[in-house]
């Protein structure tokens, strides 16, 4: 029994098993669903357009494969991805009442459908020769009655007898004699197939038809006739088959146009315009605008004329009045009569005073400011003046404080002069034509006061052991012009322009000021000044102690070296003593001893040489000699000395030639000494009494200590 039970579970489990994959290959379509948006249900659309068909689908994340329209069970078209739009060609709709229907299917197999109804109409549909004109389309052999003749043969074959006058095969003879238009219009021919006949119309030569394309192709033709009698005749010589289609009677219809808004007015003009969207089957001979002071204008009144045709044009209306309503519309004539659109409404502008707006108040100072404004309209008639006026009340006009500023519209600018300081002005622009004088907004300001000036103190430069330089920077004038700047010292703190200064121009920006009749050693207080209407202001201080430069001249030459105490260092001759001497006089050269290279060595070996050569023509005999600027203790220079000029040399000074070479006092050997090369500070020995060596001259330069 226990077997039993086992083996039906197991059967119920197989069972189940089977049905679950049976349900997995079934499509699902829980919430799939499509809808036609475009067109909508019930719209009439043309017989002659092509219909867009747009389809929106809810695949609930299913994968959609295709989507298919068709109309009246004519296959439409497919989309196979979004957006799901779809073209039904023109050819496959009929007149009347047609359902179009879209099919969505997934991938799985399942399907959503949704359908519409819409209607076909014939924007061309027949009607009798004494209705409003519209468009008349024969086709079939269905001609309305009204039209009707014998002469008219629709889609049948034609050939020709001797006699050149279309026929119907089977038929009698078939020819287009004459129609007589009761409206202006054209008449389209559809024809296939054959290879060559005539179109005649008012027994002339309209148009040659040759190889027509044979099956469904057709050829359109159109005539364009106007309001008459027209005789139409087919000639087909060639004894081939042709086939008349349709032929489709537009009579002409009153123009559709569109006024355009009203721009631009002003008191005596105004633009508009139109569009001529459709020209009712007949020559659109003139259009443009009408307006009257009454409602509905017509042509009778007044009127502008703007070209032919359909489309846009502008229209530009004058000769009106100020301060009108006026009533206009636009309008188009073709041979049916004049068509008008819609009627709008537009109020000239009246005359009035000048349109002005105020500027913005710039550049205050404590007796000036400037201002200014815009006249944006003349109010249509000549502006006379403008500018600005002001008061310390509310409201100025142009009988207080005021300036002139042109006659015309457009921007300007005013310079308000001769005002108080720490005042409230108010101020507003103005114009003025012959209906009157017009004010901007008022705007306020209040006009600067004076105070002290900005300056900040400069470091002291190029200090010297009697001589500085300073300077100052004045940033801010406090509203005020300073009269005075520059930099005042003592030996005091906090010096003032009562102790010693310097006078270095006026107004703000730097400058820089030149300390003199310092005396070495002494510490002094510095700052700089500037001086306005306010008083005296003065900036940072600082302090320096006059020592020693290099490069300043002292005891008789050029500082070339201050030692580390500040106080002692080397002095140069301002110029060269000797451009072309030798170390030693010619003959023998005995060992001097001078061979010291430090600094400190110059002196004692240029006594050595002397001792060691006696008197004759030498460099360092030269310099022991000489006597210069009131200074006796010259001597050559050792090497270590000799490199402290070269490195110094621009401020030295005295050195013109920068391929020149000097002599040191310090010895090589018996027969050679050092010297350097000026240009690039290189050292060479070479024989004593050489006083040139590779065309360039061996030049000697004093010095001394102090």
């Amino acid at each position: 029994m226990k077997k039993l039970l086992v083996l039906l579970v197991l059967l119920g489990l197989v069972l189940a098993l089977v049905w679950s994959g049976c349900k997995k290959d079934e499509p699902k379509k829980e919430g799939f669903a499509c809808k036609i948006v475009s067109p909508k249900n019930g719209a009439e659309l043309p017989l002659d357009e092509d219909i867009t068909v747009k389809v929106e689908v809810n695949a609930s994340n299913q994968t959609i494969e295709m989507v298919t329209v068709d109309i009246g069970g004519k296959p439409g078209g497919t989309a196979i991805e979004e957006p799901y739009t779809i073209t039904i060609p023109a050819v496959l709709l009929t007149i009347g009442k047609q359902t179009i229907k879209a099919v969505a299917v997934t991938t799985e197999g399942a399907q959503a459908e949704a359908s519409i109804t819409v209607t076909i109409i014939d924007t061309g549909a027949a009607g009798d020769e004494n209705e409003s004109p519209n468009f008349v389309t024969f086709a079939n052999g269905e001609i309305p009655p009204s039209w009707k003749t014998n002469t008219w043969v629709v889609d049948v074959a034609m050939g020709y007898d001797d006699n050149y006058s279309l026929r119907a095969e089977n038929a009698v003879a078939s020819v287009v004699t004459q129609k007589t238009m009761n409206a202006s219009g054209y008449v389209e021919f559809h024809v296939r197939g054959g290879d060559y006949f005539d179109l005649y119309i008012n027994n002339s030569k309209a148009q040659a038809f040759s190889s027509l394309p044979l099956g469904n192709n057709w050829t359109k033709w159109v005539y364009v006739f106007e309001k008459g009698t027209h005789s139409f005749r087919w000639e087909n010589n060639h004894g081939s088959t042709i086939h008349l289609d349709a032929i489709t009677f537009a009579r002409a219809t009153l123009p559709k146009v569109a006024t355009k808004a009203v721009i631009n007015i002003t008191a005596t003009s105004a633009t508009s315009g139109g569009n001529v969207i459709d020209n009712g089957n007949s020559p659109v001979t003139a259009r443009g605008v009408c307006w009257s002071i009454s409602e509905n204008p017509t042509i009778a009144g007044n009127k502008t004329t703007d070209g032919t045709g359909t489309g846009s044009f502008t229209s530009n209306i004058t000769g009106i009045n100020q301060g009108v309503l006026y009533y206009m519309r636009a309008y188009a004539t073709n041979g049916a009569g004049t068509a008008y659109g819609e009627q709008i409404t537009f109020t000239t502008d009246p005359l009035a005073p000048p349109t002005v707006t105020t500027g913005n108040i710039i550049n205050i100072t404590i007796s000036s400011a400037e201002c200014g404004g815009n006249v944006t309209k003349d109010g249509y008639k000549p502006v006379t003046a403008r500018g600005v006026c002001w008061s310390t009340s509310e409201n100025p006009t142009i009988d207080d404080n005021k300036t002139t500023d042109g006659k015309e519209t457009g921007s300007f600018t005013s310079k308000i002069t001769g005002l108080n300081q720490g005042t409230l002005y108010y101020v507003r622009s103005y114009a003025t034509n012959e209906i009157g004088t017009a004010y901007g907004e008022q705007k306020t300001f209040t006009t600067l006061t004076v105070q002290l000036p900005t300056v900040t103190t400069a470091d002291v430069t190029g200090i010297t052991s009697t001589t500085a330089k300073c300077g100052g920077n004045v940033t801010n004038d406090g509203n005020g012009s300073v009269t005075a700047r520059g930099v005042c010292w003592s030996i005091f703190p906090n010096p003032t322009i009562a102790d010693n200064k310097t006078t270095n121009g006026t107004g703000t920006g730097s400058f820089t000021s030149n300390i003199t009749g310092l005396s070495k050693g002494t510490l002094y207080y510095v700052r700089s000044y500037a001086t306005n209407s306010a008083g005296t202001v003065y900036g940072e201080q600082k302090s320096f102690t006059p020592k020693f430069a290099i490069g300043e001249n002292y005891q008789g030459g050029v500082i070339a070296y201050i030692d580390h105490t500040g106080e002692h260092g080397l002095i140069a001759a301002k110029q060269d003593q000797d451009i072309c001497l030798g170390w030693s006089f010619v003959g023998n050269t005995p060992v001097t001893g001078a061979t010291g290279t430090a600094i400190g060595t110059g002196k004692s070996n240029t006594t050595k040489i002397v001792q060691a050569q006696g008197n004759s023509s030498y460099a360092a005999k030269l310099c022991d000699d000489l006597v210069l600027n009131g200074y006796s203790d010259w001597f050559l220079p050792s090497k270590d000395e000799l490199n402290l000029l070269y490195i110094n040399r621009d401020v030295i000074g005295g050195f013109t030639n920068s391929n020149r070479m000097y002599w040191s006092s310090t010895e090589h050997d018996k027969d050679r000494a050092w010297f350097q090369y000026f240009n690039d500070g290189g050292w060479q020995d070479i024989y004593k009494k050489v006083t040139s060596g590779g065309g360039m001259c061996v030049c000697v330069r004093a010095v001394r200590y102090f």
